[in-house]
């Protein structure tokens, strides 16, 4: 078991490693009409991502903890 999750955790920091080396121009994030955020476009996805299974994993956690 412990194999198979150093393995997954190596495997997860060379996608994170080639996700920034191939995405590396900005995008402009419009957070009001007159505030712009600038940032990489690997750091939005992986934000993103994060933000998404985060807000799952709360809700999940949320539902089992009415249920006991």
């Amino acid at each position: 078991m412990r194999y198979i999750v150093t393995v997954l955790a190596v495997l997860l920091m060379v996608f994170i490693v080639l996700l920034v080396e191939f995405n590396q121009d900005l995008i402009s994030v419009n957070l009001t009409p007159t505030k712009t955020k600038e940032m990489s476009k690997s750091a939005f996805f992986l934000l993103s991502l994060f933000l998404g299974a985060g807000s799952v994993f709360l809700i999940y956690f949320l539902r089992d903890l009415r249920r006991f």
